[in-house]
């Protein structure tokens, strides 16, 4: 983690306007093609949520400003995020997991599968979202293609960003799905959406790399 200088930071002003903002979030959605992703996924036999946050989350901490965090005054970079992700449990609710981020796919998937198992298992809602901020929100829409998503947030200053994914549509051959996120303006802007959008799109589109077969 390190302290990003902000008098020498090129989007100083940016920052000191919209921290100020009574609403200063912004989600954007776009569409992404999940066709061969999805081919890989089920030629493994393996878990197509997990492997979807596997690619969201590479594609998030391409992006230095989706890593960046407010701690009181100042702005820090963390080296890397990790997922905290809604999963259901018994009820019809949902409880928060925490796994532990690797760009390894294999790796990642071991740590997403005990730890989805281990939240999946309890009988109420476990919230250690304050006890560090180093993490990405997720969350999964199955049962329903969203063209949009309003993400709760504490307040002004909650900068943690959201990332969200509704339930894919096949089009033309192709299966494509609603990807959400939602960010900070004070941290990040439409430019930086796009490069994680971008970052996205390139790692669905190198499979055998993303995935490391």
């Amino acid at each position: 983690m390190k302290t990003i200088d902000l008098d020498s930071w090129p989007r100083k002003s940016h920052f000191h306007l919209f921290r100020n903002h009574g609403v200063p979030h912004f989600t954007v959605t776009a569409e992404v093609d999940i066709t061969d992703m999805l081919d890989c996924i089920k030629a493994q036999g393996t878990s197509v949520f997990s492997a979807t946050m596997f690619c969201l989350m590479r594609a998030v901490n391409a992006v230095p400003e989706l890593r960046m965090r407010f701690h009181g005054d100042s702005v820090v970079e963390h080296a890397v995020t990790h997922p905290g992700v809604t999963v259901p449990i018994e009820g019809e609710r949902f409880n928060f997991c925490y796994i532990e981020y690797s760009e390894n796919w294999k790796i990642f998937e071991a740590s997403a599968t005990a730890a989805i198992e281990q939240a999946s298992s309890q009988p109420d809602l476990v919230n250690k979202d304050g006890e560090h901020d180093n993490l990405t929100y997720m969350t999964c829409l199955p049962w329903m293609t969203a063209s949009s998503i309003q993400f709760p947030v504490l307040g002004p200053d909650d900068c943690v960003p959201r990332v969200g994914w509704s339930r894919f549509a096949t089009r033309e051959g192709r299966t494509m799905q609603p990807v959400h996120v939602m960010a900070h303006h004070a941290l990040v802007d439409g430019l930086h959406v796009g490069r994680f959008f971008q970052n996205l799109e390139a790692l669905l589109k190198d499979i055998p790399d993303t995935f490391s077969l």
